[in-house]
């Protein structure tokens, strides 16, 4: 679809500004087991088109509340690659859903359901999913033109996106059998 951008790792505080006035932001999770190396859980990264972007461990997370609850709540659409991995990493660190989310993983399902390839990365690495699900999330005005081309805008909208919170909370609470 687009193109990946090149990411430049950037400090929170110096891309903040452009983030709270952008129209779309890359977000994306990854929720490891704690090391000794490493004893944060949940890893993020908020990313701009540009290919700007700011990765966080619990720690990070935590000098940052504020900042990224106001960038969640907010207007932009926050590109996502899993928007269900993604929700409960942010319950996780105590942070809100995204007001406005779009999902490519899903939109990838809608346009083709055939599984894709699973990456593998090495233990102990998180900055390598963050910036693979980082790109992966990117090209959401190209998806949403192909899903309306396609015709199956209406499935992405209507069953797909909505069946995320389901899902959530079905693995939050899990299910009787």
């Amino acid at each position: 679809i687009t193109d990946l951008p090149v990411w430049k790792e950037t400090s929170f505080p110096n891309l903040y500004q452009d983030l709270a006035g952008a129209k779309s932001i890359m977000l994306a999770s990854f929720r490891g087991q704690a090391t000794l190396i490493d004893g944060s859980r949940v890893h993020l990264a908020v990313a701009l088109p540009d290919g700007r972007v700011a990765l966080f461990d619990e720690q990070a997370l935590g000098a940052h509340m504020k900042e990224l609850s106001a960038l969640l709540t907010g207007k932009a659409v926050m590109c996502v690659y899993g928007l269900k991995d993604l929700l409960g990493a942010l319950e996780v660190v105590g942070l809100p859903a995204p007001a406005h989310a779009f999902d490519t993983m899903l939109a990838h399902y809608c346009l083709n359901p055939a599984r894709p390839k699973a990456e593998t990365f090495p233990t102990g690495d998180w900055k390598g999913p963050l910036l693979w699900r980082a790109g992966k999330a990117c090209g959401e005005a190209e998806l949403r033109s192909q899903l309306e081309r396609d015709g199956v805008l209406a499935l992405y909208k209507e069953v797909e996106r909505p069946l995320v919170e389901v899902l959530h909370e079905m693995e939050k609470r899990g299910v009787a059998v």
